[in-house]
C-alpha cells in the first residue's frame, strides 16, 4: 500500500470517532505495511489531534462525554504509534512520541502513578518496551495505560541518548538518568538545594548569595520557601535589559547594570564600575536618603566586590558625576518590607542610627531588617547603635511623593523564634551575582525561541507539575520544580498552574509544623477549594476567629471541605475552653493535617525542628550522614569525613558530658534512606573498594578489617576504625551499634573518666588531637579546658598534668626545667634544662635536647619530679628532627643491632 492510502483509510476510521473500528481498520494494516510506513501516517494524524486531546484533558471533570471519547481515542492511538517506534528502534522519535503520551497522561493519572521517573527515564534512554503489548492496547483505558506504562515499561541502559538542554530563565538540563534545575547560567560550582525522586531530580542555584539558603536535607518548609523565593526571583532578574555595551560612553539619566569595588571597613568608599563599558570608568557611589532615615552609608560596609546591581542611574552635574542606585532599592526595599508586613513575618534587626526628631516624642531608632532594607522605629526602651533588636516587624509601609517610609515595631517579650539577623543573608535579594547581571538580550531571546529540546523539557515539566508521589514535603518539591521549569522555558499558563499548586502545598505544611498560614498578595490562581481552605487554615490557632470559622461553612461545596471547618472549629474551642473539653490538642491536629493530606509531615510541639532522632542536634546529640563521603564536595574520603567529622564528634562527646552521634541520618535527624547517599551509599562504596581499604588498614593495625556488608558488620568495621585513632585507654566509652529499627547507626559515647581523649591520625599515637562538645559544635579544645577538665578526671597523675605543659612547649618551641629527674642511666637526681621536641611511646617518653649534654635525650616522664616553665630566655628556636622509637622503643639508635629472639610454644 502507498502512505496516502494508508493515511486515508487511518483517517476516515479516525474521524468516524469509532475506536473500535479504527483499531481493526490499523491490525489489517499492519499486515500489509512496514511500521515506519504505518507509524508515518498515524504521526500526520495525531499532528492535527494533540492541542485538542490536551484542552480536553486539562478541563478535568467539565470535559463532556463527547470530549472525553475523543481526547481516549487520541491517547490510544499515540500508545499505538510508541509500539511501533519501539519495534522500529527509532529512539530519539521514541523519545518525543512517549514525553508526549505521558504528558497527556499526567492531566487523568498523573497522582496515582509516578509518571516523572518514566519520563525522565525516558528521556536519558532509549525505550525497548513501553510496557504494554499490542493485543491489550484497545482494550485498555488511559488510566490503564499509565499504570502499565509507569509500571512496566523497559529501556536500554547502554543506549545513552543526546542531553536535553535549554538555558533562558536559568538552566534545564536532563541526562544519563537525572534532571537539574539551575537559576543562573551555567552549572559549575552548583549548590544542591531541592533535591527529589532519589537525587534525580535537582535544583540548584550558584550565586554565592544564595547558599545559605540551600535545604537538601533540612525537610523544613520556611527553608525550602525562602530559597523558592530566592530563586524565583533570580529567574525573573533575567528578562532582557539595555546593555551597557551599546553605550559608547555613559549618559545623564540612562540606566546602567554596575558591579562594585569597595574599599573595605565601615563606612569605606565605594566604587562603581558599569558593566562592559571601557576601562577607566571608575564612579563614585552617590550618597543619598532611600527609604524614610536610611542612607547609602547604612548599606556601604555590606556590599562586596562580587555584587551586582541593575537599574543604577548615571548622575553627571558637572565635575561631580555618580551612581544612584536609590530607585533600585527603594523598589527592593517596598517589595520586601510589604511582603513581611503581608505575613506578619517576626525577624530581628539591627540599631543602625538615632533620628533626632523636632521633640523627644519624635526621635527614632533606624534599624536594619534581616534582609538589608532599613526603616523607622519608635524608641522603646535603651537600645544603642550596632544593637540587635530579638523581635520586630514591619507596621505599614507608607510612600509620600518620592519618600519612603517603612515603619516598624518592637515586640516584647517574644516567646518565639524569629528570623536570625544574619550578616551573610543580607541583600539578598537586592544584589546579583556576574551570571545574572550581564547576559546579552540577544542572547537570551536566542536561546529563549530555539532549540527543539525546549518542548520535551515543557513537556517533563507539565508531568512534574501533575505528580502526585511521595510524601506531602516531595509533593511540595515536585510542584515548585516544576514551576521552575515550566518559567524557563516560557510556557507561562503552566507556571501559573504549578505555582498556585505548591502555594497550596506550602500553606498545608506550614499548618502541620505549627506556622502561621496566609493568603498572599501574589496572583496565584488557587481554585475555589483551595480558597476556602487556605481562608480556614488562616484562623487555625486563633480562637478568638470562632464566629469567622464557623461562617466558612457557608462558602463550603464539598463535604471534604466542611469536616475541614469542624475540625478547626473543634480546635479553637479546644483552646478556649480546655477546662470543659477533654479533646487532645496533638491529636485533634493530627486529624486536621490528615483532612489536608499532610499527615506524615505532622509535628508535635514537642517534635518541631526535629527528626525521627531528636529535635535536632544538641550539646548531645550529632548528626551525620556518611563515614565514607566528604560533607564538602561529596568525594569519598575516609580521613576527612570518617576521622575528621565523625570522630572529631566522638572525641568532643568524651571530653564533655557524653552524647550521641547518628550516622546516616540528615540534619533533622531523619534516617536518609536513599541508595544515593547515607548508610546504604557507604555500603555501594565498601562492597566495591573494601580490598584498597583493607589493605591499608592492614599495614596500619596488622590485621584484617570487618568487611561492610550490612549494618551488623559495617558496626563492627567502624569499631575497629577506634582502634586505629584512639588509644585503647578511652576506646571503652564508646559503643556502636544499629539503631532499634535499623535504619541508622549509633555512637552512644561515656565521658573519659581517667583522661583527656585525643584522636590521633594513626596508631602510632603521635601528633593527637583534643575535641570538647561546645553547644552544638566541636571545637578545638584550649589549654585552659584541658586544665579545668583534668580536675574533673577522677585519679589524674602528674604524668597527664605534664603532657599538657610539655605540649604546649613544644608548640611554642620554649625551653622547660625538668626538676628533680631521677636518671637510670647515672643514678643521680638533678635538673635538667632541656628543649621538648617531641613526645614519644604514647605520651609516656620525651624525646628533647639536652641543653647541658648538648645532645638529644629520652626522659620519662613518670621519672620527673616538677616541671618549671619559668625559665630565663625561654625561647629557642631549633629545627631538631622528632625522635621516632622503633619497635624496642628504642629512638635514633646510633648502631645497629641483630636480634635473635629465643621464645617458647
Amino acid at each position: 500500500m502507498l502512505n496516502t492510502e494508508i493515511y486515508e483509510l487511518l483517517n476516515e476510521k479516525c474521524e468516524s470517532g469509532d475506536f473500535a473500528a479504527f483499531a481493526d481498520s490499523f491490525t489489517a494494516i499492519r499486515r500489509e505495511c512496514t511500521s515506519l510506513q504505518l507509524s508515518s501516517a498515524l504521526g500526520k494524524i495525531l499532528e492535527n489531534r494533540v492541542a485538542r486531546c490536551r484542552e480536553i484533558l486539562k478541563k478535568s471533570g467539565t470535559a463532556s462525554e463527547e470530549e472525553n471519547a475523543c481526547a481516549t481515542m487520541t491517547v490510544k492511538m499515540l500508545a499505538y504509534q510508541l509500539q511501533m517506534l519501539c519495534e522500529t528502534r527509532s529512539a530519539t522519535q521514541t523519545r518525543t512520541c512517549a514525553l508526549l503520551l505521558l504528558e497527556l497522561l499526567s492531566y487523568k493519572a498523573g497522582d496515582r502513578y509516578d509518571l516523572m521517573t518514566t519520563a525522565i527515564k525516558c528521556a536519558s534512554y532509549a525505550m525497548t518496551n513501553p510496557g504494554y503489548s499490542w493485543s491489550n492496547i484497545k482494550a485498555m483505558s488511559p488510566d490503564m495505560i499509565a499504570y502499565r506504562i509507569s509500571s512496566g515499561a523497559r529501556f536500554d541502559r547502554q543506549q545513552v541518548l543526546g542531553a536535553l538542554r535549554t538555558d533562558s530563565r536559568g538552566l534545564v538540563e536532563v541526562g544519563s538518568g537525572r534532571m537539574t534545575v539551575s537559576s543562573a547560567k551555567g552549572s559549575d560550582g552548583r549548590v544542591v538545594s531541592i533535591s527529589s525522586r532519589d537525587g534525580m531530580l535537582e535544583v540548584c542555584t550558584r550565586n554565592e548569595r544564595d547558599e545559605i539558603l540551600k535545604s537538601s536535607e533540612r525537610e523544613k518548609v520556611e527553608c525550602i520557601e525562602m530559597f523558592a523565593s530566592t530563586f524565583r526571583k533570580q529567574q525573573r532578574s533575567r528578562t532582557p535589559v539595555p546593555h551597557a555595551s551599546s553605550k559608547k560612553r555613559l549618559a545623564q539619566g540612562e540606566s546602567y547594570t554596575i558591579h562594585f569595588e569597595t574599599g573595605g571597613g565601615e563606612g569605606g568608599e565605594v566604587f562603581c564600575l558599569p558593566v562592559d563599558i571601557g576601562k577607566g570608568e571608575r564612579v563614585p557611589l552617590l550618597d543619598e536618603e532611600y527609604t524614610k532615615g536610611f542612607w547609602t552609608k547604612h548599606i556601604k560596609e555590606h556590599l562586596y566586590d562580587n555584587d551586582y546591581v541593575k537599574g543604577a542611574v548615571y548622575m553627571n552635574c558637572g565635575s561631580a558625576a555618580a551612581f544612584s542606585i536609590k530607585d533600585a532599592f527603594v523598589d527592593f526595599a517596598a517589595r520586601e518590607a510589604r511582603s513581611d508586613r503581608g505575613c506578619g513575618r517576626i525577624f530581628q534587626a539591627r540599631v543602625v542610627d538615632i533620628y533626632k526628631g523636632a521633640s523627644e516624642d519624635k526621635d527614632r531608632y533606624i534599624v536594619m531588617s534581616d534582609k538589608g532594607y532599613g526603616g523607622l522605629m519608635r524608641i522603646n526602651g535603651g537600645h544603642k547603635v550596632g544593637e540587635i533588636i530579638p523581635a520586630a516587624y514591619v507596621h505599614s509601609v507608607i510612600e509620600r511623593g518620592d519618600d519612603v517610609f517603612i515603619n516598624m515595631d518592637e515586640i516584647e517579650n517574644y516567646s518565639r523564634e524569629s528570623a536570625e539577623f544574619d550578616e551573610d543573608k543580607l541583600l539578598t535579594g537586592f544584589c546579583l551575582n556576574e551570571e545574572d547581571a550581564v547576559e546579552s538580550p540577544s542572547e537570551s531571546r536566542e536561546k529563549r525561541d530555539a532549540g527543539p529540546d525546549r518542548e520535551l523539557i515543557r513537556q517533563l515539566g507539565t508531568i512534574l507539575s501533575r505528580s502526585a508521589e511521595g510524601s506531602a514535603i516531595s509533593r511540595y518539591k515536585d510542584k515548585l520544580a516544576a514551576s521552575f521549569i515550566l518559567d524557563a522555558v516560557n510556557d507561562s499558563e503552566e507556571t501559573e498552574w504549578a505555582m498556585a499548586r505548591a502555594e497550596f502545598m506550602n500553606q498545608c505544611l506550614r499548618a502541620a509544623e505549627r506556622l502561621q498560614v496566609y493568603r498572599r498578595q501574589d496572583s496565584f490562581s488557587l481554585n475555589e477549594h483551595e480558597t476556602v481552605v487556605i481562608k480556614a487554615l488562616e484562623h487555625l490557632g486563633r480562637p478568638q476567629d470562632l464566629k469567622e470559622i464557623v461562617m466558612l461553612l457557608d462558602e463550603c461545596r464539598t463535604e471534604d471541605e466542611r469536616r475541614l471547618i469542624r475540625l478547626l472549629t473543634a480546635n479553637s474551642l479546644l483552646l478556649t475552653d480546655s477546662d470543659e473539653i477533654t479533646l487532645n490538642t496533638e491529636e485533634q491536629m493530627k486529624k486536621i493535617c490528615r483532612q489536608l493530606k499532610v499527615e506524615e509531615h505532622f509535628k508535635s510541639r514537642q517534635q518541631r525542628g526535629g527528626g525521627k532522632y531528636g529535635n535536632g542536634e544538641l550539646d548531645n546529640i550529632e548528626f551525620k550522614s556518611s563515614y565514607v563521603f566528604s560533607n564538602r564536595d561529596g568525594k569519598a574520603d575516609l580521613f576527612r569525613q570518617g576521622r575528621g567529622q565523625v570522630l572529631e564528634a566522638v572525641c568532643g562527646f568524651m571530653n564533655s558530658s557524653g552524647g550521641t552521634v547518628y550516622l546516616g541520618v540528615n540534619d533533622s535527624g531523619d534516617p536518609l534512606d536513599s541508595d544515593s547517599y547515607g548508610i546504604n551509599a557507604d555500603l555501594t562504596w565498601f562492597s566495591q573498594n573494601y580490598n584498597s581499604v583493607n589493605k591499608a588498614r592492614f599495614g596500619m593495625l596488622g590485621h584484617s578489617v570487618p568487611n561492610p556488608k550490612d549494618l551488623d558488620s559495617y558496626c563492627l568495621f567502624l569499631a575497629s576504625e577506634l582502634d586505629l585513632y584512639f588509644k585503647p585507654s578511652v576506646r571503652k566509652y564508646v559503643s556502636i551499634t544499629p539503631t532499634e529499627d535499623g535504619d541508622a547507626i549509633r555512637y552512644v559515647v561515656k565521658p573519659s573518666e581517667f583522661e583527656i581523649a585525643k584522636l590521633y591520625t594513626d596508631n602510632s599515637f603521635s601528633d593527637g588531637e583534643v575535641y570538647v562538645r561546645n553547644g552544638v559544635s566541636t571545637l578545638p579544645m584550649s589549654r585552659v579546658e584541658q586544665e579545668r577538665r583534668l580536675m574533673k578526671l577522677r585519679s589524674v597523675g602528674k604524668v597527664e598534668q605534664y603532657i599538657l605543659t610539655l605540649g604546649e612547649a613544644i608548640e611554642k618551641k620554649h625551653k622547660v626545667l625538668l626538676k628533680d629527674y631521677a636518671s637510670s642511666n647515672s643514678n643521680q637526681v638533678r635538673d635538667r634544662l632541656v628543649v621538648p621536641i617531641n613526645l614519644i611511646c604514647g605520651d609516656e617518653n620525651l624525646w628533647a635536647y639536652d641543653l647541658d649534654a648538648k645532645a638529644c635525650r629520652e626522659f620519662r616522664l613518670s621519672r620527673i619530679g616538677s616541671i618549671d616553665t619559668d625559665v630565663k630566655n625561654p625561647k629557642y628556636t631549633h629545627s631538631f628532627p622528632p625522635g621516632v622509637p622503633d619497635v624496642f622503643r628504642w629512638v635514633n639508635p646510633q648502631l645497629n643491632y641483630r636480634i635473635r629472639l629465643r621464645m617458647d610454644i
